[in-house]
């Protein structure tokens, strides 16, 4: 019944499958440019990434995002994922490592929000449900991305690939969060 909640649960569902895009295809992607060193160069992306999520988690603990401002800067990290993900195929690998520790920060920042903001809102009693909710509808949109990623990269480009799944998520952004920014504020700008 709450649509600021189902809105950010929705656009979740476009942006995991968008995610997915970029996950199925991110290793044989570096295959078929780097050849003998893509187990390398995978580790250390995820590396970086993991090691934006470290940074990003200890400087959301440390940083406290004043509750009027929470909205506006999950839904810029919302965009910014976005367009990181989609076009980070279209990167040197350099670049591509710096990306992707920026993804890691941006990502672990969006979670923190979305979820103290989302368990705060919700009435004890309903968060299991809500929580499920959420979780299946992600999966799905997972799921969703993988396959289709699958079928797409037998013909198309991986990188095309990408770009076009997260514009897709970016339009989902347009239409979903700021077409409804009002009643997903009143839930992420809370004190929690």
């Amino acid at each position: 019944d709450e649509q600021g909640l189902r809105s950010v649960f929705i656009y979740f569902f476009f942006l995991m499958m968008a995610g997915e895009g970029l996950n199925v295809l991110l290793y044989p992607y570096l295959q078929q440019s780097a050849g003998v060193d893509a187990k390398t160069m995978f580790s250390f992306l995820m590396s970086a990434s993991t090691a934006g999520r470290l940074v990003g988690g200890i400087a959301h603990y440390v940083y406290k995002i004043p509750a009027k401002k929470r909205f506006m800067i999950a839904a810029i990290v919302y965009f910014t994922l976005n367009f990181l993900n989609g076009s980070l195929l279209f990167f040197s690998y350099s670049i591509m490592l710096g990306m992707q520790f920026l993804i890691g920060f941006l990502s672990i920042n969006s979670f923190n929000i979305r979820m103290s903001a989302t368990q705060s809102y919700v009435a004890p009693e309903k968060r299991g449900r809500i929580n499920g909710f959420y979780h299946i509808l992600t999966t799905v949109g997972m799921l969703i991305g993988r396959l289709l990623t699958g079928y797409l990269g037998e013909t198309f480009a991986y990188p095309s690939i990408v770009l076009g799944l997260n514009l897709m998520s970016l339009i989902a952004f347009a239409f979903i969060i700021m077409g409804n920014r009002k009643s997903i504020a009143a839930v992420y700008n809370r004190t929690v």
